[in-house]
């Protein structure tokens, strides 16, 4: 081991050590440290060992640890920017009002200096956005307006603390953050696009109706390789040691899952441990609660498609199966319908089924009956051409025996009388169990 390595592990190690220490023995290790960070050999290990060591401070040496951050960051007294920004990484929550106006004072005149220096300041204003107002936060964005590294230096200030930012920030602001990390999905760096897509995932709540088709086109419209990076590149990280991480990133397939082609949906459900079922679940329910509002007919075709894939392998989807039964059209209900009745054979789903309301029922009878009459009408009763078409196969003899089972137990009151002039009337008759013959009797 050359000497070099020998005193970052002292130092580490003395960082360590003296957490457990008192009085002159933390003094003295906290001047090592401070004195440390103008040797660029041991730089690294005594901003490691102050952080470690900062639970013992008074204020006086946070005090004198602030001022080294102000040296490092205008490079005097023998200290340097790097060093002040892996500090001030670890210690920004410690600084008090009156040193983080001074720090960003600091910071936001590097910031309108040379280029070089534009993504640090951008990622240490980053450390302590939280602490900031909205007129500090202002200031920033008007600073980085216009800059060749723009969308670069947007995502650096924000991504460590978005969603608290983005509660401070107009509208304005809040759609160039949402350029900057629509722009960053397009990075060489696939580390990069993960982070961008969690960042959008963050701030999904605000999106308007023209923001939120960007997020989807941005997944699957803008570059497939680079979707299926990402998606490789989440895949692996279930293997991660952190299970923190993996929990993060089961979240994330929550959101990007209605973009994703049936082989990658199932290639997630394999990869899934069992922890991390339950956070893709519940994310995949937080989105849809938050941005069914405002999705397309052909976003909702993805979420309802995606919906029942994964519900066949969980029931923890067929609840979110209801979230979207209002918005789905006559088809889709029926199919919805149907799949429910397949799981309510297993005892699963019958909750579900008892709460569809009788509207949705006439809709999902209509739908089969109208189906049924057009093929007889047209001759035209499956063959190899559709035989793979799901919605064409929508009147099959089974669904529609299944479809007369499910009325007799959730909903035995409704009456269909036989077609008249192309229409169907729908007779509400308590106490009367009709529906199987009446359907049964128009296969």
């Amino acid at each position: 081991m050359d000497i070099i390595r020998l005193r970052r592990r002292c130092t580490e190690l003395l960082g360590i050590i003296a957490v457990n220490l008192n009085g002159k023995h933390v003094d003295d290790a906290f001047q090592c440290f401070t004195n440390g960070l103008k040797d660029s050999s041991v730089q690294e290990s005594c901003v490691k060992s102050l952080v470690t060591l900062s639970k013992k401070w008074n204020d006086k040496q946070l005090n004198i640890t602030f001022q080294c951050l102000i040296d490092g960051f205008q490079n005097i007294n023998g200290y340097c920017c790097d060093a002040s920004r892996n500090l001030l990484k670890g210690i920004a929550m410690k600084l008090n009002e009156t040193q983080i106006d001074s720090l960003f004072t600091c910071l936001i005149n590097k910031l309108k200096g040379n280029e070089w220096n534009h993504y640090l300041c951008a990622e240490c204003i980053g450390h302590v956005s939280m602490k900031l107002n909205k007129k500090q936060l202002d200031d920033v964005f008007e600073c980085l307006d216009g800059l060749k590294d723009e969308n670069k230096c947007i995502r650096a200030l924000c991504e460590k603390s978005l969603k608290t930012m983005s509660t401070k920030l107009n509208d304005k602001q809040l759609d160039r953050v949402f350029s900057a990390f629509i722009h960053g999905l397009k990075d060489t760096n696939e580390w990069d696009r993960v982070s961008c897509a969690e960042s959008l995932e963050t701030i999904s709540t605000k999106l308007n109706e023209t923001q939120l088709d960007r997020v989807f086109s941005a997944f699957i419209q803008a570059n497939e390789k680079q979707l299926e990076r990402v998606f490789n590149t989440l895949i692996s990280r279930f293997k991660h040691k952190n299970e923190y991480v993996c929990d993060s990133y089961a979240e994330l397939f929550g959101v990007i899952s209605t973009n994703l082609t049936d082989k990658q949906l199932e290639g997630v459900f394999n990869a899934l441990p069992n922890k991390q079922i339950w956070n893709y679940f519940k994310s995949y329910k937080k989105t849809l609660e938050e941005i069914s509002t405002k999705w397309n007919e052909t976003q909702s075709e993805r979420f309802f498609n995606a919906l029942i894939f994964f519900s066949k392998q969980s029931m923890g989807l067929v609840k979110l199966l209801k979230l979207i039964s209002t918005k789905l059209n006559d088809k889709q209900l029926y199919l919805l319908v149907i799949h429910l009745l397949e799981r309510a054979k297993k005892s699963c789903a019958r909750d579900s089924l008892s709460k569809i309301s009788e509207d949705m029922w006439k809709r999902v009878i209509i739908c089969v009956l109208k189906e049924n009459v057009q093929m007889k009408n047209e001759n035209t009763l499956m063959n190899k051409q559709n035989s793979n078409n799901r919605i064409c196969k929508t009147a099959n003899d089974m669904d529609i025996q299944l479809l007369a089972f499910g009325l007799m137990i959730f909903n035995p009151y409704i009456v269909i009388n036989r077609p008249l002039n192309g229409h169907f009337q729908l007779i509400k008759q308590s106490g009367m169990i009709v529906i199987l013959t009446v359907i049964l009797d128009i296969l």
